[in-house]
């Protein structure tokens, strides 16, 4: 968003409400599906709210009024029982998975010619889950490092497969979603992206198992669905909370071992291997416990007497053994996330030996990266030691799967803390690049077009925005006044700026001013585009539109950290704090100046370095839409985002076009009070860079600047 410079300028007033999350009444009317054992469970529109491991039978369905300490303390109980007795049978717990029946056993085995195993999950509105083997015989947890003498049913591990449902019926959307097939895959991709079971089958075609009945089509059997390719390797974050209580970033395989299996004796198919060529033995090799990659491998290795290759490991090899996860979307709570999106996103973190040969993708060798990165380094402190320069910046570059994070400065002038991936932050106008995933995945889901108009979704709006189409809003042709600019933002902001402001009053700002152009015939950054496009969608789907980001943006791409806050202008902990900067003077803090509801649509959003990096490599990865509609997002116009990116600029549907002098990257600029914010990404999604200033706009020689500094980690990002 432009023009917010004089907004963060005025004094700072008190935090407005919580945000109000929907109730359980609310999420399940519609709701179609039947979870459990029909004989045991009638419906999904009862609730539970307690879970006992002893109880015979529990149903299924989402658990609301839970607290984050009783989330983790009922886990935590439930894995350290398991782990001490590695006895558990699967007619004590059924969870969110329903009970596994002798008939779902038997017509899995036979549909898909392998064994099945019984799961149990743990009902707290999210899911643990731990496989078994054969439902009616479930007697080993069959751990990562098995004793096969102890534990003769774990000898076999043919199907690995784990996925929590999480607050699976909280997102059931509408009847677009009524087939089966469609509605489980996209309940997965929103709820419960991080405990995804990675399978051994084909990579372009992994499965997932979800113990839920479906009586359209399968009456009292278990359904298969695909998932999307990725996960979480929680046996590590396991060993962390229980096992080592955080005190440690680092152990030995052996040390791993002898936790996991209450004794000094070593794994037989650990002893006597070794790591590399170095004649380094596994059991004393130290794994970092905050690399899911390196946890999930290790506990692979151990399985798959594949020690002699363990690192690195094929994409046939990645087979987690078990999985935990939390509702990490949007719980209604406000403890710390039990999983992190480090935690979540395993291809973060890896850590790799040093190495001077050629770089993955780059085409560099080490030592011409970290030249490259030194370049942008440099140029972050130069942003910083400007006159009006921020207190702080931070720069992204996720390539060769990991992921290299520079910055300068400080998130806090008070407490002096230095910026971090995971710190929250206003994301701006990017927020724009979240509502055209929303448009164009309706579009492919046949529920809007882009040629669709404003008067036939919206038709209490002017008379005269009637014919300006979908299209030309999310590319900025469509003429609309821009409410940034208007009388009443700057009455709102002069007289209460924290108050809440309803989307429909920000259009009431600018509703009776006339079109700024033909539609269609220029380009002109309007933010009420961005407003009229998240109306359009409530309309169509009947969904508020912070319930559609979820659904549709965040949940797919894995966005621990990502939330919606209109009512709430505090951000969580810990943040990056946004200033005002004025030469000769001190910075002034604006990070809770005003409330996000006036940005709505085009740039409430809050998120982090590291979730935006996900982000905007999911948008250009197809995660959110198809190919068809990636087309049509791609089809450019002449035109800065605001503020501008580096190099060349151009206008597709919801993101830019940036040229510079070292390659091309897609994304989205913003800015608002106190941040100024960059992310892009390559056209296949699999590299991404982002940049964060915590000041609002920068001006003249400083914006040039920035735009250079952006420009530089381009190429470092395409290895120039």
């Amino acid at each position: 968003m432009g023009g917010w410079l004089g907004i963060a300028l005025l004094a700072l007033l008190p935090s407005g409400p919580a945000f109000a999350f929907e109730s359980p009444d609310e999420v399940s009317a519609a709701n179609p599906l039947k979870c459990g054992a029909p004989d045991d469970y009638s419906g999904s529109s009862e609730w539970v709210s307690n879970f006992s491991i002893s109880d015979k039978r529990q149903p299924v369905g989402p658990v609301f009024q839970q607290t984050r300490s009783n989330v983790l303390d009922r886990r935590v109980a439930l894995l350290q029982s398991v782990l001490t007795d590695k006895s558990v049978y699967a007619s004590a717990i059924d969870g969110v998975f329903g009970s596994q029946t002798a008939s779902a056993v038997k017509s899995f085995q036979s549909t898909y010619g392998m064994p099945v195993d019984g799961t149990v999950g743990m009902q707290t509105g999210s899911a643990l889950g731990l496989p078994f083997w054969q439902a009616n015989k479930a007697r080993s947890l069959a751990p990562p490092f098995r004793d096969d003498a102890k534990y003769p049913e774990a000898t076999e591990f043919n199907f690995r497969s784990l996925v929590g449902i999480g607050n699976f019926f909280s997102s059931l959307p509408d009847a677009d979603y009524s087939s089966s097939n469609a509605l489980t895959r996209r309940a997965l991709r929103t709820n419960n992206p991080g405990a995804i079971n990675i399978s051994k089958w084909q990579r372009d075609s992994m499965r997932g198992y979800v113990g839920c009945t479906l009586p359209d089509r399968y009456g009292n059997q278990t359904a298969i669905y695909e998932t999307p390719e990725y996960g979480v390797a929680a046996w590590g974050f396991l060993l962390r909370k229980i096992y080592f209580h955080g005190n440690k970033s680092k152990v030995t395989v052996g040390d791993i071992v002898d936790k996991y299996r209450g004794d000094n004796s070593r794994d037989p198919y650990i002893d006597g291997y070794k790591k590399y060529s170095d004649g380094k033995l596994v059991e004393d090799y130290e794994v970092d416990l905050y690399s899911n990659r390196e946890l999930a491998m290790l506990a692979i290795a151990a399985y798959s007497h594949e020690l002699g290759s363990w690192y690195p490991l094929t994409d046939k090899q990645l087979l987690a053994g078990f999985s935990i996860t939390d509702d990490y979307i949007d719980s209604g709570v406000n403890d710390e996330v039990i999983v992190s999106s480090e935690e979540m996103n395993p291809d973060l973190y890896v850590k790799r030996p040093d190495s001077e040969g050629p770089a993955r993708s780059t085409g560099l060798t080490a030592a011409q990266l970290r030249t490259a990165d030194a370049k942008v380094q440099a140029g972050l402190q130069e942003l910083l030691d400007a006159e009006d320069g921020p207190p702080g910046a931070i720069a992204t570059l996720y390539r060769d799967g990991r992921m290299t994070v520079l910055t300068a400065g400080r998130a806090d002038v008070i407490s002096g803390e230095a910026l971090g991936v995971d710190q929250y932050m206003r994301i701006a106008s990017i927020s724009k690049a979240f509502n055209g995933a929303i448009a164009l995945h309706l579009v492919q889901k046949g529920r809007l077009g882009l040629d669709d108009t404003i008067g036939q979704h919206l038709p209490d709006l002017p008379a005269a925005w009637s014919a300006v189409t979908v299209r030309q809003m999310l590319n900025h042709t469509s003429g609309l006044p821009d409410y940034l600019q208007s009388k009443g933002l700057a009455e709102q902001v002069a007289t209460n700026p924290q108050g809440y402001v309803q989307p429909i009053e920000i259009i009431g700002w600018v509703r009776n001013d006339p079109l700024e152009f033909t539609p269609g015939t220029q380009y002109t950054y309007s933010n009420t585009d961005n407003v009229v496009v998240g109306l359009i969608a409530e309309a169509v789907t009947g969904m508020p539109y912070g319930t559609l980001l979820k659904n549709i943006a965040f949940g797919p791409a894995a966005l621990a950290r990502t939330s919606f806050p209109t009512r709430d202008i505090a951000l969580p902990g810990p943040a990056i704090h946004g200033y005002v900067v004025a030469p000769g003077s001190e910075p002034k803090d604006v990070t809770t100046f005003v409330s996000p509801s006036g940005a709505w649509a085009s740039g409430a959003i809050v998120s982090t370095p590291d979730d935006l990096s996900m982000f905007i490599r999911a948008d250009l990865g197809l995660k959110f839409f198809g190919a068809a509609e990636q087309i049509e997002q791609m089809k450019f116009v002449a035109g800065n985002s605001s503020p501008p990116g580096p190099g060349t600029n151009e206008a597709g549907l919801g993101l830019f076009r940036y040229t510079t002098p070292c390659g091309v990257v897609y994304g989205h600029t913003g800015s608002f009070p106190g941040y100024t914010q960059w992310a892009a990404s390559t056209a296949d999604g699999t590299r991404s860079v982002t940049t964060t200033l915590n000041i609002a706009e920068p001006a003249g020689a400083l914006l040039d600047r920035l735009r250079e500094v952006q420009a530089q980690a381009v190429c470092a990002l395409l290895g120039h």
